[in-house]
Parts: structure tokens; C-alpha cells; sequence
């Protein structure tokens, strides 16, 4: 059975729970990727921003 939290499980592991734990395990997976992709969007933004300051100040 699925250990919450516990990382990325094989097509064979997942073949092996019933429907409802794989889909879970499935639907945890992509709930943390998404807060990746999130957090990485947020630093890019960021990082973007400090450089427009950096370039606007060197013009100076």
C-alpha cells in the first residue's frame, strides 16, 4: 500500500495497489510538482526583476 509522502513509485508499483491508493499517490505527485513549478516561477521572477533594478541602476 501507498506511503503518503514517500517520493515516486513504478508503473509496476502503482500497477500493483487498487485504483483509489494509485490514483492518490498519482494526485499527490502532481500536487508537489506543481508547488515546484510554482516556487521556481516565483525565484525567475525574482531573479528577473533584481536585474532589470541592477541594468536600470548601471545606466545611471
Amino acid at each position: 500500500m501507498p506511503r503518503p509522502g514517500h517520493g515516486i513509485y513504478s508503473d509496476r508499483t502503482l500497477e500493483s495497489w487498487d485504483a483509489p491508493a494509485a490514483a492518490a499517490a498519482l494526485w499527490e505527485r502532481a500536487r508537489h510538482l506543481q508547488e515546484r513549478v510554482e516556487y521556481w516561477e516565483r525565484r525567475a521572477k525574482s531573479a528577473e526583476a533584481r536585474m532589470l533594478a541592477h541594468d536600470c541602476n548601471a545606466d545611471q
